[in-house]
């Protein structure tokens, strides 16, 4: 995958990303149910393919201040499955915030 089209594909995931992270410890509302599609994080309960109506839960921003990457991994529910097959595909901005977020939590995080 060329630099350009990686640049395209994460400029395309962030603003998606974007339209769905809390900012300012308060939940952006959205008019599509979210999906998160990272891995498991037990300490915020937070599993796979949990499905959020109204945004994310303000809950989680000590989660997203500590790593970002988990907020570029909820998604509204109809791009489940291009963005599952994203994070399959090395390379691509959502296979490397995936990764982030399983390093992050390889760290121990709390």
């Amino acid at each position: 995958m060329s630099e350009e089209s990686l640049t395209a594909e994460a400029t395309t995931a962030t603003a998606t990303a974007s339209s769905t992270a809390t900012t300012s410890g308060t939940a952006a509302t959205a008019t599509e149910s979210q999906i998160y599609v990272g891995p498991n994080i037990a300490s915020e309960r937070l599993n796979r393919f949990a499905v959020f109506k109204n945004g994310i839960p303000t809950h989680m921003d000590t989660v997203l201040a500590a790593c970002p990457a988990v907020g570029k991994l909820f998604v509204p529910v109809s791009k489940l499955s291009e963005t599952l097959a994203r994070i399959s595909k090395t390379g691509t901005a959502y296979n490397t915030w995936y990764s982030q977020v399983t390093a992050y939590l390889q760290k121990g995080a709390k």
